[in-house]
């Protein structure tokens, strides 16, 4: 009996697309619980970066196991993404087909077009987008990540030993140092490249200070918010 090649292609494409939108939901949900870490080293785009205790958890009711999730979580779904925002996903779909035979690039054409469309429409938003342009547009340091503990220690009030919890704040920040380096056999070419280092600071906060902060916080993003409003 023959074999309906085209039917089987079909069923092919279907399942994958199916498992990449159901592994971009999963990461959509990821991303807004910070489970997973939207990082953007500048000479690598985007990097997606899961947090490794709750990856298992979070896909205990899908059809997608760990490593198929982690396959396309990254490169895959960080590609895209890196493509989106700096509008070269023509150049991506390129690159991916680049090795594909030719009678088979119009539908891996097709498939990839359609995972781009997946993580535009479930992933990009506007912060994202606002994000990327300040990444790769600042001289200054960037916030690269938040993390943080509940912490306790003992002092002693004069009277009796008294517990104290507090929280600490752990803030990761991306230093942009301009570097030239000689480029070219002699030497006498110079090249201006982006050198990144990462540092930290970490801040110990009690509930006044957490309340502080808060009151800062929402007073900078009420002004920002008004000066997008406004300008």
């Amino acid at each position: 009996m023959p074999v309906d090649t085209d039917k089987e292609a079909n069923q092919d494409f279907n399942s994958e697309l199916e498992k990449f939108k159901e592994a971009v939901a999963i990461a959509r949900n990821m991303i807004g619980s910070r489970d997973i870490t939207v990082n953007m080293p500048l000479a690598l785009g985007v990097v997606l970066t899961v947090d490794e205790a709750v990856i298992d958890d979070k896909l205990r009711d899908s059809s997608i196991d760990r490593e198929k999730f982690e396959e396309i979580l990254t490169p895959e779904m960080s590609n895209i993404i890196t493509a989106i925002l700096s509008k070269r996903t023509e150049s991506y779909i390129d690159f991916v087909l680049e090795d594909i035979e030719d009678e088979a690039k119009d539908k891996q054409r097709e498939l990839v077009k359609a995972k781009i469309l997946s993580v535009k429409e479930n992933i990009i938003d506007k912060a994202l987008m606002d994000r990327y342009k300040v990444r790769n547009t600042s001289k200054a340091d960037l916030l690269e990540d938040i993390s943080w503990e509940i912490n306790e220690k003992q002092y002693d009030n004069g009277k009796k030993i008294e517990s104290l919890r507090y929280a600490t704040i752990r803030l990761v920040f991306k230093e942009n140092l301009p570097s030239f380096r000689a480029i070219g056999g002699t030497g006498h070419m110079l090249s201006l490249f982006s050198n990144e280092r990462s540092f930290s600071a970490l801040l110990d906060c009690s509930l006044g200070d957490i309340k502080d902060l808060i009151g800062v916080l929402r007073d900078i993003q009420k002004e920002l918010q008004n000066s997008e409003e406004t300008g």
